[in-house]
């Protein structure tokens, strides 16, 4: 379909470490995980905020986030696009994976072939399999998807530079389809932090979502904050104060809460962005 190592299916890059990989072993995590999610129930949803750690410290509160989603009764033939972080930082732009589906011990989930090949075409998106290849913030999302919704299609963007321009790029590049799209956008909040330490920096970096004030957020992670995919976040937050949407958090919480280890956490939130008209 494209260039840069592009394939007919992926592979899972982290099956068994970030969840299980087995159907079965996967099937009934996920079950649980449902029994310990706190969804919302929003009519009108855009798109979530969801973490993409292993799934026994934040796969709970992804699930809120997909559940939530699923409650609004989204129309599964719209466009669905999860954009998460490149965790290697290069390529420095925003690749698209040039696959025709990948393959998850749940299921397979299929690429949105005729809308990957008209964002390509206008030059602000490129295809790179082999970034897609190894990472794992848009694969950690698809099993999730793949039980909780009826989307079996996607456009998978992950994002190597997330600053404001690349943000805007990305947006801009998106923008004709969004009416008719859905977004994941996939990111942890603080890394590595004493509990309460990250606790108190998440609070600061969620009230700087749901006010939908980016240079807050940027400010916030210029100042020594580690939210891994804030571009994916900020990407979220444009087409929110753009369309006139809202933002709400759906559920918190930071690993200390499965490990019991409040010495070093990372932070997880689900959050939906909804239209209120």
């Amino acid at each position: 379909m494209g260039t840069s190592g592009s394939m007919d299916s992926r592979k899972p890059a982290v099956s068994g470490t970030f969840y299980p990989g087995n159907k079965e072993a996967l099937l009934q995590m996920i079950e649980s995980l449902k029994k310990r999610a706190h969804p919302l129930t929003r009519e009108r949803v855009a798109g979530i905020i969801v973490p993409h750690a292993g799934y026994q410290y934040s796969g709970a509160i992804a699930s809120s986030g997909f559940i939530t989603l699923d409650r609004s009764k989204p129309d599964p033939a719209k466009h669905l696009f999860v954009i998460g972080p490149n965790h290697r930082g290069y390529p420095y732009e925003s690749v698209i994976d040039g696959n025709q589906s990948w393959e998850l011990p749940n299921g397979d989930i299929s690429l949105d072939v005729s809308l990957i090949q008209a964002l390509t075409k206008s030059g602000n998106l490129k295809i790179n399999s082999m970034a897609h290849k190894i990472e794992h913030s848009v694969e950690v999302q698809i099993p999730l998807l793949l039980s909780y919704t009826e989307f079996r299609t996607i456009i998978p963007i992950i994002m190597g530079d997330q600053e404001p321009d690349s943000v805007n790029t990305l947006y801009d590049a998106i923008a004709p389809y969004a009416d008719d799209s859905l977004f994941v956008a996939s990111s942890d909040l603080t890394h590595y932090m004493p509990d309460a330490v990250a606790r108190n920096i998440d609070s600061k970096i969620i009230d700087s979502i749901l006010k939908l004030n980016i240079d807050d957020l940027y400010a916030i992670v210029h100042e020594g904050a580690t939210p891994c995919g804030y571009g994916p976040i900020a990407f979220l937050m444009s087409l929110a104060r753009n369309k006139g949407y809202r933002m709400e958090l759906v559920d918190y919480g930071t690993s200390a809460d499965s490990s019991g280890d409040k010495t070093s956490v990372v932070g997880y939130s689900s959050i939906v962005c909804y239209s209120q008209k």
